[in-house]
C-alpha cells in the first residue's frame, strides 16, 4: 500500500463514497494524475474494514496470473488461513471461472468485511476481466471489491450499475474544486494563486502539486504530459500532435479532418493515462495542457500545421461555429477568411449589444489588418467595457483618418455630450444624419441632435425636435444603440 504522500488533502466527501457498503463494486476511472491511487490509500489506511491492496503487474494481466497475485494478496491481509481449502481444491477445478467464484466463498469464513483493492486494471486482458466477473459475482455480503485505471475495467460495469451494486467516480468528481485547490496550497505553503491555477490546470490534482512544489520554471505540468506521452507506442507519439487541432476527440472525427493517426489511437492515448474527459459516444475531450503541448509540437511542421487547421476551420463553419471556424483560419494564416469571418461575427454581436464578445473576436486579429468598420467596433466595445480612453483614442484616430460613419459620429457624438461638449455633439450628430440613406432609422442621431441643442441654449429648437420623437425603451444592458443610429 502507498506511504501518505508529502501535503496530501484529505477528501473526506469522496471517502464516504468509497465507504458505501452497498456498492460492491466501485471503480475509479481517470486519466493519470488524478489522484486514483491516493484516494484509495487514504481509504484503505482509515476504513475499520480488512484491505488487501494489490498494485497490478503487466505480467499480471492474464487471468491465472491474475488469480494467483490476487489469492497472494487476501492471504497477506487474512493471515489464518481462510484460503487454505481453496487451495488444497485449486487443481481439480480447470475452469478460471469456478476457482474466481470459489476464492470469492473462501473469504466468507473470514472475519469482518473485507474491501479487495486492485490499483492499475489497465493492464488486464479480456479474460481477466471474465475471471473478475465471476469473483464479483459470488462474492459474498460485505465484501467489495475496488478498481482504479485510467479507462473502464473489463468487467461487466454496465449490468452491475444498472443493478445498483456499483458505481463510477470519474474526473470530474476526483478534480480539485477551487476550495480543494485553495486548501492544498495552503498546506503546501504556496506561494502561487490557488485560483489561477485551479482554473488553468481544470483542477487536475497532479498538475497542481507541480506548481504547488515551486518546481516552476524548472519543471512545469506540460512535463507531466510530456511523461504520459513518452509512454505511447512510438507510431502514435510521433503522429498525436495533429490531434491538437480538435477541441473533441473521436476517431471519425480526426480522420474527416486528415490526420495521420493509427487505428485504435484513442484507446491507446486513454491506456496511457493522457489527461482525457469521456464524452458519449466514445469520445473524449484533452485537457488543455495536453492540446498546449501537441500544438507545440505540430507547429514545428508548418505547412501541416496549416493544412489541419484550415481543415478545422471548414469543418467549423459546416457546423454552424464561426468563433471556432475563426480561431482555426487565424491558426492556419488564412488571414482574408479570418477577417471575413470577424465581419460577420461582430455585425453579429453588435445587433445583439455584446461588446466582450465583440472584443473576443477582434482582439485575436493583428491589429494593422482591421478594417475601419471592425476598428469602429473595437472602439465601441471598448467604451462598453470600462477602457473608455482607450476606445476614445481609437475613434478619434479613425475620425482623423477621414472616416465618416453614422456609429463612428454616433459614438463621438455621445462622448463629446457626456463631457458637455454640446456643440461638438450638435456638430457630430448633424453630420451623422446627413450620412444618412433613404428608409435608414436616425432616430438616436435625432435624440442626440435635440439633446445637443438644448445644451447650446437653443432652447426653442431642442423641444420641437424632442417633441418630433416617438419614445423607445432603452436598449437592454447598455447605454449605447448601436443599432438604430
Amino acid at each position: 500500500m502507498p506511504r501518505p504522500l508529502r501535503g496530501e488533502l484529505p477528501r473526506p466527501a469522496l471517502l464516504r463514497a468509497l465507504a458505501d457498503p452497498d456498492v460492491q463494486l466501485l471503480a475509479l476511472v481517470a486519466p493519470s494524475g488524478y489522484g486514483k491511487t491516493t484516494l484509495l490509500a487514504q481509504h484503505a489506511r482509515q476504513t475499520a474494514r480488512t484491505a488487501a491492496w494489490l498494485t497490478l503487474q503487466a505480467d499480471e494481466a492474464e487471468a491465472d496470473a491474475l488469480e494467483e497475485a490476487v489469492a497472494g494478496a487476501l492471504e497477506q491481509a487474512l493471515p489464518g488461513g481462510p484460503l487454505t481449502h481453496w487451495r488444497a481444491a485449486r487443481p481439480s477445478q480447470r475452469s478460471a471461472a469456478a476457482r474466481a467464484q470459489g476464492l470469492a466463498r473462501a473469504l466468507d469464513s473470514a472475519e469482518g468485511n473485507l474491501d479487495l483493492i486492485l490499483d492499475g486494471t489497465d493492464v488486464l486482458q479480456a479474460n481477466a476481466g471474465r475471471w473478475l466477473d465471476a469473483f464479483v459475482a459470488a462474492l459474498g455480503e460485505g465484501h467489495r471489491l475496488l478498481l482504479s485505471g485510467c479507462e473502464a475495467p473489463p468487467v461487466a460495469l454496465p449490468r452491475l450499475l444498472a443493478a445498483g451494486a456499483a458505481r463510477v467516480i470519474g474526473p470530474a468528481e476526483l478534480a480539485f474544486s477551487p476550495e480543494e485547490a485553495a486548501q492544498y496550497f495552503a498546506g503546501r505553503r504556496a506561494a502561487q494563486a490557488p485560483e489561477e491555477a485551479a482554473r488553468a490546470l481544470e483542477g487536475w490534482p497532479a498538475g497542481l502539486a507541480l506548481v504547488a512544489s515551486g518546481a516552476a520554471p524548472l519543471l512545469s505540468p506540460d512535463d507531466l504530459v510530456r511523461d504520459v506521452l513518452g509512454r505511447l507506442p512510438p507510431e502514435l507519439r510521433a503522429r498525436l500532435p495533429e490531434a491538437a487541432v480538435a477541441e473533441v476527440w473521436s476517431e471519425e472525427q480526426l480522420a474527416q479532418l486528415g490526420a495521420a493517426l493509427p487505428p485504435g489511437w484513442l484507446r491507446e492515448a486513454r491506456r496511457a493515462g493522457l489527461p482525457l474527459t469521456p464524452l458519449p459516444g466514445g469520445a473524449a475531450r484533452p485537457h488543455g495542457v495536453v492540446r498546449r503541448v501537441l500544438e507545440q509540437e505540430l507547429r514545428q511542421r508548418p505547412e501541416r500545421h496549416a493544412q489541419l487547421h484550415r481543415a478545422a476551420g471548414q469543418q467549423a463553419e459546416a457546423d454552424g461555429d464561426p468563433l471556432r471556424a475563426l480561431g482555426h483560419h487565424l491558426q492556419a494564416n488564412d488571414l482574408d477568411r479570418a477577417l471575413a469571418l470577424a465581419e460577420a461575427l461582430v455585425a453579429r454581436y453588435e445587433r445583439r449589444w455584446e461588446a466582450r464578445l465583440v472584443r473576443q473576436v477582434i482582439e485575436q486579429l493583428p491589429e494593422e489588418r482591421l478594417s475601419p468598420q471592425l476598428r469602429r467596433a473595437w472602439g465601441q466595445a471598448l467604451l462598453e467595457t470600462g477602457e473608455a480612453a482607450r476606445g476614445e483614442a481609437l475613434l478619434r484616430a479613425l475620425r482623423a483618418e477621414g472616416h465618416r460613419d453614422r456609429r463612428l459620429l454616433f459614438a463621438l457624438a455621445t462622448l463629446a455630450g457626456r463631457a458637455g461638449r454640446f456643440a461638438e455633439q450638435l456638430a457630430l450628430a448633424e453630420e451623422g444624419l446627413a450620412l444618412a440613406g433613404p428608409g435608414e432609422s436616425t432616430l438616436s442621431l435625432r435624440r442626440l441632435r435635440a439633446s445637443a441643442l438644448l445644451g447650446t441654449g437653443q432652447i426653442e429648437s431642442g423641444l420641437v425636435e424632442a417633441q418630433g420623437l416617438r419614445p423607445r425603451p432603452k436598449p437592454r444592458m447598455t447605454s449605447w444603440n448601436w443599432a438604430g443610429l
